[in-house]
This record gives structure tokens, C-alpha cells and sequence, in this order.
């Protein structure tokens, strides 16, 4: 009796594996579905992806941060964060104050890499325009993210005290100081 129930269970199996597509019976894995064979594939070509022409220059700036941080509101996941600032700009972004306006030009881009395994995520990118920042994200193959929520980015960075800059995390020493 138990084998043929085990029979049973066997064939059962073997006719759900194989799909019949097409009308000459030809068996086929579950996988290959009549469905899955018949859609036509599309003919679209993928949107092309912008590429950030900025990547390399910014990517040669040194860090302003001594080491990795860990960003607290940017993604879900830990993520460390080095931040580059124009050459023009770095010095007054380390001595970031509450009044401190930048000039139009400046850059600021906050790469971010996995807490853990230390590989590359986006880069949050702010450019200063004439009408103010312009947010944007970047891949780290140098393209730009399409359809980046920056509306998010202007609302939260404008909450920050220093012309929509946080700035870098502030250490309290033991003495009671507050430093970087």
C-alpha cells in the first residue's frame, strides 16, 4: 500500500514538472510555463542611464571627515559616510556655523558604504544654484538614480541649521567640549 502511494506521489510530481506547450506534446520544466514561453519579450531597449560627468573629479577630493560615520537618516540599513566638499568650499563647511551661507557652486556628496561589508552604496550629491540646492543621488558606477526621492532630501535638509548643512557629527570630549 505504501507503494503505491509513493507511485502515486511520484507521477503526481512528474505531470506537475512537465507543461505541455505547444500542440506537438513536448514536455517541458515547470519553469518554462506555456505562459512564460509564449510573452513575447520586449523589444524596449532599457532607459538609458544619465551618467554624473562631476564623478571622478569629486571622487578624487579627500574625505572632510577623518573617518567613516555612521549616517543615522539616510538609508535603512548601517551605513558609514564620507563626505567630499569642493576645494573652494571645504573649509568653510569644517567650520560649519549657524549663519554660514554658501556660494553658488559649491559641492557636497555623502558616500555611503555598507556598515558591515564596507562596499560602495549611493552618493548623495547637493549643488548649490542660484535658486538654491539641487539634490541628487549617484551609483557608484557614476550614474545618476532616476527617480530619487530629493523632494525628501530639501525637506529634511531644510531643518538644518547652516544653509541646509548638517555638517559632520560632533563629539562630546570628556572635559565637556564639543569637537569633531
Amino acid at each position: 500500500m505504501l507503494r503505491g502511494k509513493v507511485e502515486h506521489l511520484t507521477l503526481s510530481f512528474l505531470t506537475s514538472a512537465f507543461a505541455c506547450a505547444g500542440s506537438g506534446g513536448t514536455p517541458k520544466p515547470a519553469s518554462m510555463s506555456a505562459h512564460s514561453i509564449s510573452t513575447p519579450k520586449s523589444t524596449k531597449a532599457p532607459p538609458k542611464r544619465e551618467r554624473w560627468d562631476e564623478f571622478q573629479l569629486v571622487q578624487s577630493w579627500p574625505p572632510v571627515n577623518g573617518e567613516r560615520f555612521i549616517a543615522r537618516d539616510h538609508l535603512p540599513n548601517a551605513q558609514k559616510v564620507e563626505v567630499r566638499v569642493d576645494e573652494a568650499s571645504r573649509k568653510q563647511y569644517l567650520s560649519l556655523v549657524t549663519d554660514t551661507v554658501f556660494k553658488v557652486g559649491t559641492l557636497v556628496a555623502a558616500s555611503h558604504f555598507d556598515a558591515g561589508s564596507g562596499a560602495p552604496g549611493p552618493i548623495y550629491v547637493m549643488h548649490k544654484e542660484p535658486s538654491g540646492w539641487n539634490y541628487f543621488v549617484v551609483q557608484p558606477d557614476a550614474t545618476k538614480v532616476a527617480r530619487a526621492d530629493t523632494q525628501r532630501c530639501a525637506r529634511c535638509h531644510s531643518e538644518a541649521a547652516a544653509d541646509s548643512l548638517f555638517g559632520l557629527p560632533r563629539v562630546r570630549e570628556s572635559n565637556g567640549a564639543v569637537g569633531r
